[in-house]
């Protein structure tokens, strides 16, 4: 259970972020983050691919 939490969670949440994104016109919520932030997303995908990967 805390697996499918991890996964849904990591999922779900990058999916509301785009959608405000979107919904925000004026001020684009992406443009205003780090470049640093860009390692932390990238190891986030990475180990989401790998449990997916295992789960087969």
């Amino acid at each position: 259970m805390a697996i499918s939490n991890l996964l849904g969670s990591n999922l779900f949440n990058p999916v509301i972020i785009a959608i405000d994104d979107m919904a925000c016109l004026k001020c684009p919520l992406l443009a205003n983050v780090s470049p640093v932030h860009l390692v932390t997303i990238q190891s986030a995908i990475m180990m989401t691919g790998i449990a997916i990967v295992g789960l087969r």
